[in-house]
């Protein structure tokens, strides 16, 4: 599998219609990725659209 993708996945999974906004806090320990890789993939979707 790819590493990347299944982190990207990951991160996107911590959202929900309950929750459609979350912190970087909240979304790095939910994704279990520490905060700089998670700030890093959250900017690279934000990027992409």
């Amino acid at each position: 599998m790819i590493r990347s993708v299944n982190r990207a996945v990951d991160i996107l999974n911590c959202f929900s219609f309950e929750k459609p906004a979350l912190s970087l806090k909240e979304i790095s320990e939910l994704s279990k990725l520490d905060k700089a890789t998670t700030l890093r993939i959250l900017r690279t979707l934000k990027e992409r659209g």
